[in-house]
């Protein structure tokens, strides 16, 4: 089932731009950040879409797509037009895709059929274009493994996500990608990355995404309670690969 799941997700990528419009060059430009939502008509499943696209002259695109809690899938396409037209195909495996996207190119949706291992899904899906929709601050001490160890004092931190909300029984799930700033002058340590997270019936909150600094790689998580109309709460870096780690304190919530 993962894997008719992920190929589903990477069909949602695919449709992001399809519309019946004949040949020529694109007439639209998908490059940028995209969340949805996928719904399978086979079954009861689910989930959200988070797309980071982009695209030349010619209507090449390339980018990346992200399933909740699970690795990044590469994809590759042409646009001509409105239309999009994109395969994945493993082995006896196979995607295939129709749908719309809008004249603005700021929303798409449509149906997919996956073959997987001789298992028949169909369902339907949705993508929006999105701009950063929670945002807030943090504050706290990044330690990096020189020798001896570096740190970062940072008092003015600032991050931002888009985040598309999915709710399944008592949970709500965040997808979708985060910006995060060292200060307000917006140097960063983590530049569009895939985030998750999740929001527990008792209003507490976590959620995380990949950071570099230096060169050096960690999860920064999130984690805190409702306080008021925002949230609050301490982060931490866990070292994964590498050995930067780091604590403090954030807060923030919708914009």
């Amino acid at each position: 089932m993962r894997k008719i799941l992920m190929g589903m997700m990477i069909l949602g990528i695919a449709l992001t731009g399809c519309k019946k419009e004949e040949g020529g060059g694109p007439s639209v430009n998908l490059s940028g950040y995209w969340i949805g939502e996928w719904v399978s008509t086979q079954s009861q499943d689910s989930g959200p879409i988070t797309v980071k696209l982009s695209q030349d002259l010619n209507g090449e695109i390339s980018g990346w797509f992200y399933l909740l809690w699970s690795d990044s899938v590469p994809v590759t396409g042409q646009v001509s037009g409105y239309n999009i037209e994109l395969g994945y195909v493993v082995g006896n495996d196979s995607t295939t895709c129709v749908g719309e996207a809008s004249t603005d190119g700021n929303h798409a949706n449509g149906t997919y059929t996956v073959r997987d291992s001789g298992i028949v899904d169909q369902g339907t899906w949705y993508v929006d274009r999105v701009e950063p929709n929670w945002g807030g601050t943090w504050n706290g001490t990044i330690v990096i493994p020189d020798i001896p160890p570096d740190t970062i004092d940072v008092s003015d931190g600032k991050w931002d996500a888009a985040f598309v909300e999915y709710t399944k029984n008592d949970t709500t799930f965040l997808g979708g990608f985060m910006w995060i700033y060292y200060n307000s002058d917006q140097d960063t340590i983590a530049n569009a990355r895939p985030a998750g997270g999740l929001i527990k019936p008792q209003d507490s909150i976590y959620f995380s995404n990949q950071v570099n600094v230096n060169s050096n790689k960690g999860y920064m998580g999130f984690t805190g309670e409702l306080s008021g109309l925002n949230y609050s709460g301490t982060w931490f870096i866990t070292p994964y690969p590498d050995m930067v780690t780091g604590n403090g304190n954030w807060e923030g919530g919708k914009k």
